[in-house]
């Protein structure tokens, strides 16, 4: 047999075993890291959700997407059910009085998780807390993607009137929490203080016409840019 015989065989051989590859990528690297908030959603580490383990997670989708409601037994004792899940964000009531949001957004060349664990219901004020994680799920500071509101970002006023309204809520508020979520599929967050609840209505009454409802962030692929 001939070397351009032998070479022409191994061509043939290797071109064989590469076809299947390039017919699935078309012809393109497969990005690496890639996953949707239903994958992300499973592979939360027990640093941000221990209440629900991985098998009943996946419980939870499966049933979901023949749709049905899976109320699963968590690790207190009690039910957690999925609120909504799709590619980009999963949404979970974890307990009576806590949910999870998981968001994944598209940050240089893979994503960037973003979950959102927030304590309180409808009677309580509800606090939030925001983290963020690479797709091998190490944290990444949350300053680097956005600067959290300060109560005075939440004003309507000006003046003598925003230092009286600074001074009544310094006095009925020392410890003011925040409401924060992603509303839709979209890269976009809300965050609202969270003050009606920890006050009076007579107190509230004085405060509420000076103060936003909400702020919104919009993610740009690198940051959340406030609207």
């Amino acid at each position: 047999m001939t070397s351009r015989f032998k070479f022409s065989l191994l061509s043939i051989v290797l071109l064989a075993l590469l076809l299947p590859v390039l017919d699935a990528t078309g012809g393109k690297k497969e990005p690496r890291g890639r996953m949707n908030a239903m994958e992300a959603f499973t592979k939360l580490p027990p640093s941000v959700l221990e209440m629900i383990g991985k098998s009943q997670r996946l419980d939870m989708l499966d049933y979901y997407a023949a749709d049905s409601i899976a109320h699963v037994r968590n690790a207190h004792g009690g039910e957690s059910y999925l609120i909504s899940a799709d590619s980009t964000k999963v949404e979970v009531q974890v307990t009576p009085a806590s949910k999870l949001s998981v968001m994944v957004l598209p940050w240089r060349s893979s994503q960037l998780i973003a979950t959102c664990y927030t304590i309180g219901d409808s009677i309580e004020a509800q606090d939030s807390w925001l983290r963020f994680f690479d797709t091998d799920f190490r944290e990444i500071p949350s300053t680097k993607f956005i600067p959290l509101p300060q109560i005075e970002d939440f004003f309507n006023v000006s003046g003598k009137e925003r230092k009286k309204l600074e001074k009544d809520i310094d006095t009925y508020v020392p410890f003011p929490v925040f409401l924060m979520e992603f509303p839709s599929s979209e890269p976009v967050l809300s965050i609202s203080l969270e003050i009606k609840k920890l006050i009076s209505k007579e107190e509230y009454d004085k405060i509420a016409p000076a103060l936003k409802d909400e702020i919104q962030y919009r993610w740009t692929g690198s940051k959340f840019k406030r609207l």
